[in-house]
């Protein structure tokens, strides 16, 4: 039997680290995040805190995608310990 996509995405959810069901589910949300403020600057094109919410909105996705790639790029290089996080011990601070 397989699972469909909201099955998945609850699964992935309850699980440590960034799984490829959330990271789809966030591209959905951005999407329909970004497409609702384009109908509202479509609607009220003169309202200059419209134009910097979408401003706003896009830099949050691009921030969020390039996150996602540099931790991926961690995770190639063994940097994390494959959950999202840095391993035991990384982050300790060292005595002089």
């Amino acid at each position: 039997m397989t699972d469909n996509f909201a099955d998945t995405l609850v699964k992935d959810i309850l699980e440590p680290g960034v799984r490829p069901a959330v990271l789809g589910f966030l591209d959905y949300v951005f999407a329909a995040l970004i497409l609702l403020i384009m109908i509202v600057v479509y609607m009220s094109p003169d309202s200059i805190h419209v134009w910097i919410y979408l401003g706003l909105a896009i830099g949050l996705v691009a921030s969020f995608k390039w996150f996602m790639n540099e931790l991926a790029k961690a995770d190639a290089s063994g940097t994390t310990d494959g959950t999202g996080s840095a391993p035991t011990g990384a982050m300790t601070k060292k005595d002089d």
